[in-house]
């Protein structure tokens, strides 16, 4: 996965601390979300691995701001393998 172009002018702490909160409906690492939109991380991380969007595209299909899109990735970056599970579980449910 390819980083955004632009120079990200906070810390992953600092992002993810401003930006990625638990879930209002459901506990755990693969459950949190991104603040203020509530939209589940691993949501718009499968948008990136399984559609095919770059990390701008998803920004602007869920109108959320390049932060919001940095401190994703660098949330995703310390958990990839439960997000991917997760995302994988998606999957299967929806199958």
């Amino acid at each position: 996965m390819t980083a955004m172009p632009h120079t990200q002018p906070l810390t992953d702490d600092e992002l993810i601390e401003k930006y990625i909160a638990p879930s209002p409906r459901r506990g755990g690492i693969a459950e949190m979300v991104v603040e203020p939109y509530v939209i589940p991380v691993w949501a718009l991380i499968g948008a990136i691995t399984l559609g095919g969007a770059t990390p701008e595209e998803v920004t602007q299909e869920y109108d959320i701001s390049p932060e919001a899109m940095w401190a994703t990735l660098a949330y995703y970056r310390r958990h990839e393998a439960v997000i991917d599970a997760r995302i994988d579980a998606n999957r299967v449910g929806a199958a």
